[in-house]
């Protein structure tokens, strides 16, 4: 039965990374370069390798006769403060067809940076990495589910079907044939990452809980766009209330930021977003940094666009604090060097243990797989040229 048991798991353990293992790849290359996204878009935006404000943001004077003139009709705009990896402001409006529109503005200035013509780490690996840019039906993350559902069956599997699994981590023999180090990298980057790849398997899974287990959500709060609007307000504190259909002017932003960081005792906000501007129920909702913290809270105030009195404090329950900080861990939005280097190399290591472990299977059945005129071993080969030279030739791009 023992042996039984181990056959069956090499079939799954198999079959699951052949099926699976150009998907997992590209997401966990993706994945690695999404740690320094930031970097990455300075890079390849030269217009934003600014340096970080030193003086209090003046946001009535720089972003909103912006927003008046970009933003003009819009439902709602926003502006995400700068950092010091991110020293610009951010400012992103929602056009006529729905579409979020992002520009970037010197904060020391207050004027537009003209369009860099890259999307760059945060427009376009990091959504990559967990949608695929397949946006129809959700598709992307499906694909990306099943996908990390595969990788948690690849983690076990692969430690019960190495009976020597601690052994092997200290052999690489990279003289030996190609199939051989193949699987002794293979099993060296699995054993020496295990931890970080489970946790980051798994806890990706956590963050669209959403969209896998609906069921969840349902079953608490029943069907329907009530019902949604009842666990949008309760889990993530959406403050929603209608236009009223006549014009007004915005209260100072600049004070509600200053209300908001004496609201936070030690904490700064990180962005900002302004529903129905210019209509007298116009809100803004100020969102708290989450730099030096694992979780990423959703302590958010809301207030009042015409008078710029408080409206809501919201705070995360349990329940949401304990998923916000999975999230945390998975996403590395906080503030610390040596962490974000240590995933970047675990995540550097999940691709080569994925690469070597589709070169063992192509290099084992090649002789085979030519004798009996299968056509498995050609597949294969395209699809590892493809998923794992082809996307790091196009990333270099």
């Amino acid at each position: 039965m023992h042996s039984s048991l181990r056959l069956s798991l090499t079939w799954l353990h198999t079959w699951a990374g052949l099926l699976l293992g150009s998907v997992l790849f590209v997401i966990f290359w993706m994945g690695s370069l999404t740690v320094f996204d930031r970097e990455i878009d300075r890079w390849m935006q030269p217009g934003t390798r600014l340096v970080a404000p030193t003086t209090p943001l003046a946001l009535d004077h720089s972003v909103v006769p912006i927003a008046q003139v970009l933003a003009a009709g819009s439902s709602q705009w926003g502006v995400n403060l700068p950092t010091e990896r991110a020293p610009q402001l951010r400012f992103f409006y929602r056009d006529g067809g729905g579409q979020t529109i992002t520009r970037a503005i010197d904060s020391r200035s207050g004027m537009l940076i003209p369009d860099q013509g890259s999307r760059a780490g945060t427009g376009f690996f990091f959504p990559f990495h967990f949608s695929l840019h397949i946006q129809w039906r959700d598709l992307g993350y499906w694909i990306v589910g099943v996908a990390g559902m595969a990788m948690l069956v690849l983690l076990v599997s692969g430690i019960i079907i190495h009976k020597k699994i601690f052994i092997e981590f200290f052999l690489f023999r990279p003289r030996k044939q190609l199939p051989r180090a193949s699987l002794d990298l293979h099993n060296l980057t699995g054993v020496l990452a295990l931890p970080f790849h489970f946790v980051i398997t798994l806890s990706g899974l956590i963050i669209f809980m959403g969209i896998y287990f609906p069921q969840a959500q349902v079953g608490a709060y029943g069907m329907g766009e009530q019902a949604k609007q009842q666990y949008t307000r309760e889990a993530f504190g959406n403050y929603k209330r209608p236009r009223a259909g006549r014009m007004n002017h915005l209260a100072s932003l600049d004070a509600m930021l200053a209300e908001a960081e004496r609201q936070w005792p030690g904490g700064q906000a990180s962005s900002l977003r302004v529903w129905h501007p210019g209509d007298t129920n116009a809100y803004v909702e100020v969102t708290r940094s989450y730099a030096n913290d694992v979780t990423m809270h959703l302590d958010r105030l809301t207030f009042d666009g015409q008078s710029g009195a408080l409206l809501q404090r919201f705070v995360g329950a349990p329940v949401m604090k304990a998923q916000r900080f999975i999230s945390g861990m998975h996403f590395i939005q906080f503030d610390h060097w040596g962490i974000r280097c240590l995933y970047f190399f675990a995540g550097l290591s999940g691709c080569v243990m994925i690469a070597t472990g589709l070169f063992f299977w192509l290099e084992s059945r090649r002789v085979r797989h030519a004798k009996k005129g299968l056509a498995g071993v050609r597949v294969v080969e395209a699809l590892t040229v493809g998923s794992v030279s082809g996307i790091m030739i196009a990333t270099l791009r």
